[in-house]
């Protein structure tokens, strides 16, 4: 049966790699991705993007949503995208990748088997936010304690408007050129104990340089569901 883009159901616990969190980001294993850096078998995503007018995100003037299931064995990608504006109009776009084939279908539409649909599918990297892309500045955040993350345990760690900063130079996650300057910014992540990124969030306002307007920025991403009931099929 094809999966679901529902709410995720109460996560389960499943078994990784036990580097000593007592030693710290020092004692991670970073990996790449989620697969490679454990046994986890399947796990869902949940994405969001928005920009504002506004901090508390009342005045959205962008934002995009992202669901997906993942799954290890067959190598399969469920995801479903929502992009709405200020202004209405709001894009659906949904995606099955399973194997080497890839089916696209919008607005609900019916489903069409399209190869270059996996090209869409970089909108939902799970490794956007690995701890290997975070290399600049995970030597210098604030090691918070160690926290729950849907059932597994990770490592909090937080930094200000320079770590911010560097993180989003080093990947290009946002145009910075866009901005004056950066007035305020956060960035929070939690390393699983097997060394993925299984939670993350950062926020920043500025002024743009082009209109003089000040705007906001937030970004979140976390795991859950690991090795839930779902499978992901052909549709």
């Amino acid at each position: 049966m094809t999966s679901t883009i529902a709410p995720a159901s109460t996560p389960t616990t499943t078994e990784a790699p036990e580097p000593v969190l007592a030693d710290g980001v020092e004692g991670l294993d970073l990996a790449k991705e989620v697969f490679d850096a454990s046994r986890v078998e399947r796990f869902r995503a949940r994405t969001e993007v928005v920009s504002s007018s506004d901090a508390d995100e009342s005045a959205i003037l962008l934002a995009s949503y992202i669901d997906g299931t993942y799954q290890r064995s067959p190598a399969g990608v469920h995801i479903a995208v929502r992009t709405a504006g200020a202004g209405g109009g709001d894009v659906d776009v949904e995606i099955i990748a399973v194997g080497d084939d890839a089916w696209f279908r919008d607005s609900g539409g019916e489903w069409e088997q399209d190869r270059t649909a996996l090209q869409l599918l970089a909108l939902a990297n799970v490794s956007l936010l690995s701890p290997a892309s975070l290399e600049i500045i995970l030597p210098v955040l604030e090691e918070v304690g160690e926290e729950d993350v849907a059932g597994r345990p990770a490592i909090h760690l937080q930094g200000g408007v320079d770590e911010l900063q560097a993180f989003l130079s080093a990947n290009a996650v946002q145009d910075l050129n866009a901005f004056n300057e950066l007035t305020e910014g956060t960035i929070d992540l939690w390393l699983d104990r097997s060394g993925f990124v299984s939670k993350a969030e950062y926020r920043f306002g500025g002024v743009v340089a082009s209109t003089l307007a000040t705007e906001y920025y937030r970004a979140s991403f976390e795991l859950s569901d690991f090795d839930g009931d779902f499978e992901i099929t052909a549709p």
